[in-house]
């Protein structure tokens, strides 16, 4: 067993170099010193009403100021903000005094999973009903998703292209789904970029018709387009006017506070694990992070003591907080490696072989016996609270039940006995938010329930804090950006 996690020790991926992480908790003002205070941009005013075909209308009049590094839409009360340069999506009221502040991948990474998601429901509903659709029925079942979501895949129909009088019409079959007028407003080669993010971000545009409206260089005057969210029919149209240049002033007001801020001043799990956390950024999180030699002093002290459990919790801190110290060939791993006889005898002793299997079952996911077990005695295991790094039993045990396989089927008393699998991760959080890798696992948690913003905003905050998360699972996350910049080139 001490061979095996030697093998893993050694297979801890190299440090990638990254550009710093923009907080989810910084002020308006910190992010406005971080960029240029103004810059040239485009701007135009647009109106549009939504006719339902149960005869429900809504309208909506705004403004929208494009720069080359901000996408900012004013309508009704309500601001919203994407700045590229920072990768934040900003919102805000307008007599309000704080702001939402996301990730800029929040918007496409759950467009593109969620066509993925009504693609796979469709296919589990047609099997189920045996409903028979019309060719024509099929084709606009794929294509409602992809315009409301503006994102298509590889089963995506093209679309039919025709003009009819002072308008391009894109067809479905035999049904118009959107119309565009041939005047407009021209765009420059620079202000293109901004008007893809745009349109790709905010109104909807299914991707093919966004390709030929950048072709053609010009922001249409008038849209129309045909929707069917939640199976509610409604034709859209969407005109613009006023086109304009002009140097804009930076939009975010100054006297904003970031909404987690409030957030971590409350009572539940989540608020103290964000109270921790911030306490982390900012350097001032009470205990501190222990250095790396005075944890391996208490792995030792422990095990000599013959305190065990303790020890293995000592290991699992030193594993997971300090990545970045076990890399290839460091001082740090070959400490731990002449370690050997006490690493064996903290891992494979009466008290700790149990949580270390429970460790090693919700590491993976291959289907092995024993997963119940290990989720029992984890649930059961309430004396390790007491210890240093104890709270990583929630951390292992909410990941031994997202690995596992019919979970449904367990002992019912097993759950009860835990908190709800977030709880499990903020627990430790709030006691330990030093490293990155228990941010990662939360936040794919929340990722895998549809929640982006959670998941980005947990992302984020543990790359804040840990600066080495580079060298820890996070870097899968910065892979994964960089992938969606890749397949989604309009939206960033």
């Amino acid at each position: 067993m001490l061979k095996r996690l030697l093998v893993v020790l050694w297979g801890i991926s190299a440090v990638i170099c990254q550009a710093a992480t923009v907080s989810p908790d910084w002020d308006a003002q910190r992010i406005r010193s971080a960029r240029p205070a103004s810059a040239s941009a485009i701007e135009f005013s647009y109106q549009k009403e939504v006719r339902f075909k149960d005869g429900t209308v809504e309208t909506e009049n705004g403004k929208v100021t494009l720069a080359s590094d901000f996408a900012y839409i004013e309508a009704a009360g309500a601001r919203h903000l994407d700045d590229f340069a920072l990768c934040r999506t900003m919102s805000w009221q307008a007599s309000g005094t704080e702001f939402s502040n996301d990730s800029c991948f929040v918007s496409p990474a759950f467009r593109i999973l969620e066509l993925k998601n009504r693609r796979y429901l469709q296919l589990l509903l047609d099997a189920a009903t045996g409903d028979k659709k019309s060719a024509q029925e099929t084709k606009l079942a794929s294509y409602w998703p992809e315009q409301e979501l503006a994102v298509v895949d590889t089963t995506s129909i093209p679309l039919m292209r025709s003009q009819t009088g002072d308008q391009v019409v894109w067809s479905v079959g035999h049904e118009a789904v959107a119309r565009l007028s041939l005047a407009g407003e021209p765009f420059s080669d620079a202000e293109r970029k901004a008007l893809a993010r745009y349109f790709a971000r905010h109104m909807g545009l299914h991707p093919q018709i966004l390709k030929t409206v950048l072709e053609a260089g010009q922001i249409p005057r008038e849209m129309v387009l045909e929707s069917n969210r939640a199976n509610r029919r409604a034709t859209e149209t969407i005109r613009f006017s006023n086109v304009r240049r002009l140097t804009a002033q930076y939009p975010l007001p100054a006297n904003l506070k970031s909404a987690i801020v409030r957030i971590s001043e409350g009572n539940s799990v989540y608020a103290s694990g964000l109270k921790s956390s911030l306490k982390a950024i900012a350097g001032n999180a009470e205990p501190p992070k222990p250095g790396f030699d005075e944890a391996l002093a208490q792995m030792q002290s422990a095990a000599a003591a013959d305190q065990m459990e303790q020890a293995l919790m000592w290991f699992f801190l030193i594993t997971q907080q300090y990545t970045a110290e076990l890399q290839p060939g460091s001082d740090g791993l070959a400490k731990i490696r002449a370690l050997g006889p006490v690493l064996t005898k903290t891992i494979d002793g009466p008290k700790t072989a149990p949580f270390w299997q429970a460790s090693n079952l919700a590491g993976s996911t291959e289907e092995t016996e024993g997963r119940e077990a290990a989720a029992k005695y984890l649930a059961g295991a309430k004396h390790f609270d007491g210890l240093t790094f104890g709270t990583f039993r929630y951390v292992t045990f909410a990941n031994l039940v997202l690995t596992s396989k019919d979970t449904d089927k367990w002992d019912k008393a097993i759950r009860a006995s835990m908190p709800p699998l977030t709880d499990c991760y903020w627990t430790h959080i709030a006691a330990y938010p030093f490293a990155s890798n228990a941010f990662k696992d939360l936040g794919d948690h929340y990722y895998g329930q549809y929640e982006m913003d959670k998941a980005w905003q947990v992302w984020d905050l543990g790359r804040a804090i840990d600066p080495d998360w580079t060298s820890g699972a996070m870097v899968s996350v910065g892979q994964y950006e960089t992938q969606l910049r890749e397949v989604a080139p309009n939206d960033f």
